[in-house]
């Protein structure tokens, strides 16, 4: 252990102790955190020229999995009401979602959907990128696609194995 020219320790392992329990107290309060946590992903269509009566899409992604596998990942519509259904299928990278709201067709600027996803850091919308497939309008037509977008709105932790603990950051 290294010391100052003229520095005498009185106990050394003190030294070193505190020294460790300073490095684990940091790292809890603010330091990365590396357990998984579980993240609300919400999707919102922020551009449409007119309601949608059904909307498909994928969102492709990296850093984290949604909840579930297969056809039984964690999403549903935020404010399902009349018989609006939501499918969704995560393919390990790509989620492939499938929205009828014919009895209810959904309007630009509205939170559409989401999902509970598992990652060691909190998400951002750069992380998932998502494409709209197919889109049928409100007068039966089909939408063009490109015409049609839809994003992440907001990532908000659900829970976590550190405040599962107890702890807080």
């Amino acid at each position: 252990m290294r010391t100052l020219p003229g520095f005498k320790p009185r106990n050394p392992s003190s030294l070193i102790v505190a020294a460790v329990l300073a490095a684990v107290a940091g790292s809890v309060a603010c330091g990365p955190n590396s357990d998984p946590e579980t993240f609300d992903i919400v999707f919102s269509l922020t551009d449409t020229p007119t309601a949608l009566k059904t909307l498909s899409l994928e969102v492709h992604y990296e850093s984290g999995n949604f909840a579930g596998s297969g056809d039984t990942v964690a999403c549903s519509l935020t404010a399902s009401s009349n018989g609006e259904t939501l499918v969704a299928s995560d393919n390990g990278g790509q989620l492939d979602v499938a929205i009828d709201a014919s009895d209810k067709p959904l309007d630009e600027g509205s939170d559409i959907f989401d999902c509970n996803f598992v990652a060691s850091r909190q998400p951002t919308a750069d992380d998932f990128e998502v494409t709209v497939t197919e889109a049928i309008n409100n007068h039966d037509h089909p939408a063009n696609p490109s015409d049609i977008s839809v994003v992440v709105a907001s990532t908000s932790v659900i829970s976590s194995t550190t405040q599962a603990a107890g702890l807080t950051r």
